[in-house]
């Protein structure tokens, strides 16, 4: 198997078109790499989102915790410079953007994830997601 079929396989999604989302896609991966009182994530929240950055922060925050205390299984988290998304990145994005539980169920194998689904449609009504 080539190199470019083997990260075909592990990144299959391309990185979404719209700059806010991908400012949250990087957010979200470094506070979920890096812990969710990350500094970085903290700044490119605050140059994307201005005014309401403590919101989108908290209500990450909340999104990433929730998601993993209903998670059954390991979820797959790419670095913050790749330049594609693992699958569970893109189930993630299309949580926020449309309230997709079987897309929340499929990235937590979890049929009653609730807590992780109010998180992110509060989390939806400020960054308004585009997939």
């Amino acid at each position: 198997m080539s190199e470019c079929s083997k990260a075909q396989k592990v990144l299959p999604h391309n990185l979404p078109a719209d700059c806010k989302t991908r400012c949250l896609l990087v957010m979200l991966r470094r506070m979920a790499i890096h812990g969710i009182r990350d500094a970085h994530a903290s700044h490119l929240a605050f140059r994307t989102y201005g005014i309401r950055f403590s919101e989108v922060l908290a209500l990450s925050r909340c999104l990433l915790h929730e998601t993993a205390m209903a998670s059954r299984r390991n979820i797959h988290i790419a670095t913050c410079c790749t330049p594609r998304m693992t699958r569970d990145e893109a189930l993630m994005l299309d949580v926020i953007a449309k309230g997709d539980r079987e897309a929340l169920a499929a990235l937590t194998d979890n049929d009653r994830p609730t807590r992780a689904l109010t998180a992110a449609l509060a989390l939806s009504d400020i960054v308004k997601v585009r997939t």
